[in-house]
């Protein structure tokens, strides 16, 4: 101990009790800043997952609405269509005569007995008028190859229609009648009438239009 060390005094850095207290380190907290840029990023980052959410949500609600909204759009352009269909065929069938107000004479030109019979009989139970029912005259006797002929004036040109769409295949020529009556002429290829589906595809060919929607 020097003689200049007061009584009492420790030698050594920090020794002197009236000296300066030793500097000690106490662990660093986070800063207010640090703080409040982490609650920031958790809060966007639970934003992103909630949009995320809300957006997968919506791409799958959306594709159910569409598609709810393409089936109803399917039926109403089907209503439609069936709609558009019923009033070709109405606007069809009213061009056309009633088969009760026309009247068929049903001519055999062929070698076949009761064929002209036969036909009178299925075309009465159609609704048809039935006139005259026999062989045909010499001038077409023997002479239609085909299925038949059907024979009508101008003002017969409905009726004739009508008839045609019974006898399918037949051949529809003019004469001078000035009556609405037809003549039926049966030929060698002549094997009844059509069918009721056949007669009225025949009829109104154009009573399906095509709808576009």
């Amino acid at each position: 101990m020097s003689m200049l060390t007061p009584p009492g005094s420790r030698k050594g850095p920090f020794g002197n009790r009236r000296g300066p207290k030793p500097v000690t380190f106490r662990p660093r907290r986070k800063s207010a800043r640090r703080r409040i840029a982490l609650a920031v990023a958790a809060a966007v980052a639970v934003g992103a997952a909630a949009w995320g959410g809300v957006q997968l949500f919506d791409a799958y609600g959306g594709g159910k609405k569409a598609k709810a909204s393409a089936g109803s759009d399917a039926a109403t352009c089907a209503s439609s269509s069936a709609s558009a269909s019923a009033s070709a065929r109405t606007a069809a069938a009213a061009s056309l005569p009633a088969a009760k107000s026309v009247t068929v004479n049903v001519l055999n030109a062929t070698t076949r007995t009761g064929l002209a019979k036969d036909t009178a009989d299925a075309l009465k139970k159609r609704g048809f008028r039935i006139g005259k029912v026999g062989n045909a005259p010499d001038a077409l006797n023997g002479k239609v190859k085909g299925t038949a002929e059907l024979l009508a004036g101008a003002k017969g040109a409905a009726a004739a229609k009508l008839v045609g769409a019974e006898a399918a295949g037949a051949q529809p020529k003019a004469d001078s009648r000035t009556d609405t009556s037809v003549d039926l002429v049966l030929g060698d290829t002549w094997k009844g009438l059509a069918t009721p589906q056949q007669v009225a595809a025949a009829l109104h060919p154009d009573a399906s239009p095509r709808t576009h929607c």
